[in-house]
């Protein structure tokens, strides 16, 4: 059933005078945000109890409990996309991605209403004030610890879709026949509920996929972009099962390997492979991820950081073409990091010291909505590679605005 969103004033008003505006498990209403830290985390509250099944918030009307009727109350529109904003990230945990839109009032357009939209979050349930909250038939609800478990169970199984799928790029990586001599990126992007036909005709437009991974560096901060390998060095355009590969090199008998198995580690440092499938996905091997350079073993994070950025960028070309608006499962893997640093202390000449990586191989997986993908990038490369960035002590990457 689609759900009532009201394009201006008139609207709302009409629907306050046919009494068919109500507060439901899809839609709260309230008269201001307020300026008071309680006020603050009463709006948090609401926010977050549409994670779970998304949902929106009014904010501008004023409601008589005992008479149950509605009255317009237009407030201040300076400033209140921001505030609104700045608490579903700052009192919402993890932040909440949500989408205001103000509807100006026709006598005053600097009065006007909030349609504040909370898109379904994959990361539900979200947590403010130390309580879990979800949406009852007219009001928010604490959730059970149960309610809780079932959430994070659920989100477990799309992130393990991701996992899978992430599995069989590793194990189809093109230098696995041969003495790997640098560390390997591998990242993958699976849409949800869709069919395994839903980009046969993206996978079809050749040209169109070659400009796609020519666009793929939009918001790649200038001082990443050149990392070598670039998406300027997959020129190969070949069939694979199931979709469509632009690689750095041409693929051995087998349609993936290199051709032989004597090619040498300036080959394998080029190494680019990004597929196309059939079924939306989206999957990129990278080489020389890690890097020995002068005896030390470095971690080249920007290139990590820069590549998962394309994947987004890649991602958002597919759902767009494709006409899909649904969510997305994604997942990073990163090998032979073992005993490696951030390449960003080869770059000082005061401290060449950063902490050592203890572990063979980075892994994570999150889930998006496309909104986000489109719209807060930068959200899902902290949930990805934050953690990586903290044990390598350069958080600050990850704070390149994007």
């Amino acid at each position: 059933m689609e759900r009532w969103e009201p394009a201006d004033e008139a609207a709302i008003l009409l629907a306050i005078r046919e009494g068919t505006l109500a507060e439901s498990v899809h839609l709260d209403v309230k008269r201001q945000v307020g300026s008071t830290d309680g006020a603050r985390r009463e709006t948090a509250r609401d926010l977050a109890s549409f994670a779970v099944d998304g949902g929106a918030l009014l904010i501008g009307v004023e409601e008589d409990q005992s008479a149950r009727t509605w009255t317009l109350s237009p407030q201040a529109l300076a400033g209140l996309v921001e505030r609104v904003e700045l608490i579903a990230e700052n009192l919402i945990d993890p932040p909440l991605h949500v989408r205001p839109r103000e509807i100006p009032s026709g006598a005053d357009p600097s009065q006007g209403y909030l349609w504040v939209h909370v898109p379904a979050s994959l990361q539900a349930p979200h947590m403010t004030g130390g309580v879990y909250y979800g949406r009852g038939e007219r009001t928010r609800r604490r959730l059970t610890d149960g309610d809780v478990l079932r959430l994070h169970a659920s989100r477990r199984g799309v992130e393990a879709l991701a996992l899978e799928q992430l599995r069989d790029e590793i194990d189809w990586d093109p230098v696995a026949k041969v003495r790997p001599r640098t560390g390997h990126l591998f990242l993958v992007a699976a849409p949800l509920a869709t069919t395994s036909e839903m980009a046969v005709e993206v996978v079809a437009d050749r040209e169109a996929l070659q400009r796609a991974v020519l666009n793929s560096l939009r918001g790649v901060p200038g001082g990443l972009a050149g990392h070598d390998p670039t998406e300027a060095m997959a020129t190969n355009l070949h069939r694979v099962a199931d979709g469509m590969s632009l690689s750095s090199y041409r693929p051995g008998p087998d349609g993936r390997s290199l051709p032989s198995p004597g090619s040498d580690s300036e080959f394998e440092e080029s190494i680019v492979n990004i597929t196309f499938r059939e079924d939306g996905g989206v999957r990129v091997t990278v080489g020389r991820a890690s890097v020995e350079h002068a005896g030390t073993l470095w971690v080249r994070d920007g290139l990590i950081y820069a590549w998962t950025l394309r994947l987004l960028n890649l991602v958002e070309h597919v759902a767009k073409t494709a006409r899909f608006t649904g969510s997305w499962g994604l997942a990073v893997h990163v090998n032979g990091l073992s005993g490696a640093s951030s390449s960003h202390y080869m770059q000082d000449a005061f401290d060449r010291t950063g902490p050592v990586y203890d572990r063979d191989s980075f892994q994570r997986a999150t889930t998006a909505t496309f909104s986000e993908i489109a719209e807060q990038p930068g959200r899902i490369i902290e949930r990805l590679l934050g953690a990586l960035a903290r044990s390598l002590a350069v958080a600050h990457v990850l704070d390149t605005p994007t």
